[in-house]
């Protein structure tokens, strides 16, 4: 997420897309992934508690 545009581009992962597209788009991929870890932590913690 940290190179230039122009690396994503020259590695084929640049699927034609601007930069500032990207960026949304991986902005978007980490808060998915903390909103899933952040729910999965407390339906996890909050099971082990209940059945003890």
């Amino acid at each position: 997420m940290a190179s230039p545009h122009s690396t994503h581009i020259g590695s084929g992962l640049g699927f034609g897309l601007e930069h500032l597209t990207h960026i949304f788009i991986g902005l978007a991929l980490m808060m998915t992934a903390t909103v899933i870890s952040v729910v999965l932590a407390f339906y996890y913690t909050r099971r082990v508690n209940v059945e003890r």
